[in-house]
């Protein structure tokens, strides 16, 4: 666990790649008296009356490049602080050094009321971070599914596409987030649309071992035989990686058995070469040559 932002190191590799390195920046440190972002942090409604108090600004940073103290505010939960900020004048769509937004960064964390509070107050739904990533592939990404649905509300775009090419969908069904990835389906959420490398949601599901998200998109008629910018079908991927129970999902929705990739090999020769035995046998099964 990273102990400045709370967040656990896996779920940061993840998000690094499905969201093209589009990271929340942490508060900032401990001073020997709190600031006006030390108090919205903690949740401290009286420090952060006494400062506002003073003449200071709603938005007062710590640092140039650091969290507004709306931010800091929406990161905890701190609904009360969200609410008396925005009514001192707060900006909503401020942004740290990163790119980051209050929205951003409550759709992260999941924070549904303040989500709701910060698109009353004007706040962008469609803010793009220097990534190109939106509130919606946050909260897509960490399996938000009542903040994923607040910004469908709110008229979000379905399918923004980040510098990777990657959309909500993609996070989700990578992170195995199965309800989102039925959200966005069901919203309308286009279910092939391609990243950079030829990658497909259901290309990510085969990729992170996610069965269910997997099993969501052939239901919903994904292309059971999308090939990325080298070729690779899913059936080829599942078959490498010996995911039995993907290789059958992918095999009853009529994947093509035989296909081969730009090595010539086929997913039955790539089961077998990785030692796969009860894979080999499915697709031998099902048809499959070398």
């Amino acid at each position: 666990m990273n102990t400045r932002t709370g967040i656990g190191v896996n779920a940061l590799l993840y998000v690094f790649l499905i969201l093209g390195g589009g990271m929340l920046v942490a508060l900032s440190g401990c001073a020997s008296q709190a600031t006006l972002v030390e108090a919205a942090a903690e949740g401290n409604p009286a420090g952060v009356e006494a400062l506002l108090a003073q003449g200071m600004s709603a938005d007062q940073r710590d640092t140039p490049e650091g969290p507004t103290p709306l931010m800091a505010a929406a990161r905890g939960g701190h609904m009360e602080l969200v609410e008396r900020l925005l009514a001192r004048g707060a900006s909503p769509d401020a942004r740290d050094g990163k790119g980051s937004t209050a929205l951003m960064v409550a759709a992260w964390e999941g924070h549904e009321r303040i989500v709701e509070k910060l698109l009353a107050a004007g706040a962008d739904p469609a803010a793009l971070n220097p990534n190109r990533d939106t509130p919606l592939h946050f909260a897509a990404g960490q399996g938000r599914l009542a903040v994923v649905n607040r910004l469908l509300a709110a008229g979000v775009a379905l399918d923004p596409r980040n510098r990777m090419g990657n959309t909500p969908l993609m996070a989700a069904a990578g992170q195995g987030h199965a309800p989102v990835v039925e959200a966005l389906l069901k919203g309308g959420a286009r279910k092939d649309t391609r990243n950079a490398m030829g990658w497909t949601a259901a290309r990510w599901a085969v990729e992170e071992g996610r069965l269910e998200t997997l099993k969501i998109l052939l239901q919903a008629e994904a292309d059971p035989d999308a090939t990325d910018a080298a070729g690779v079908t899913l059936l080829r991927v599942a078959a490498a990686k010996g995911h039995e129970a993907m290789i059958q999902r992918l095999l009853d929705a009529r994947a093509t058995v035989n296909a081969r990739g730009k090595d010539g090999l086929t997913p039955l020769a790539l089961a077998r070469r990785n030692g796969w035995v009860g894979a080999a046998r499915l697709l031998e099964h099902a048809g499959g040559v070398e």
